[in-house]
């Protein structure tokens, strides 16, 4: 979905891959959110390798091991951004504003 290749991807960090421009505090948050343990969904927007930005959703459960300890995550993501084009579309043939604002900057999570 993002564009990397393995060789580019394995090793670094996923927040240099597609969420670098995520401030500190919204990654935090994400992080926070993650280590509770609890299962967390949301819609944000991530940067392709190309540079587009699209719009997914996120599932992320805790992958725990045989104690119960978290030693991980679980992420499915999933990109929507043909949907929320359409939906805008929609909105603007009947005569609704429009959601978006133009805004085109990694945003976090909504």
């Amino acid at each position: 979905m993002y564009d990397f290749s393995a060789e580019e991807a394995i090793g670094r960090p996923l927040r240099k891959l597609h969420a670098g421009e995520l401030s500190e505090a919204d990654y935090a948050r994400l992080l926070e959110r993650v280590r509770a343990g609890r299962p967390t969904s949301s819609t944000t927007e991530r940067r392709k390798k190309s540079g587009e930005i699209i719009r997914v959703t996120l599932k992320t459960t805790p992958l725990l091991d045989h104690q119960g300890v978290m030693v991980g995550e679980i992420t499915i993501a999933r990109d929507v951004t043909a949907m929320y084009q359409k939906e805008e579309a929609l909105r603007i043939q009947a005569g609704q504003p429009a959601q978006g604002g133009g805004r085109r900057t990694l945003s976090g999570e909504e």
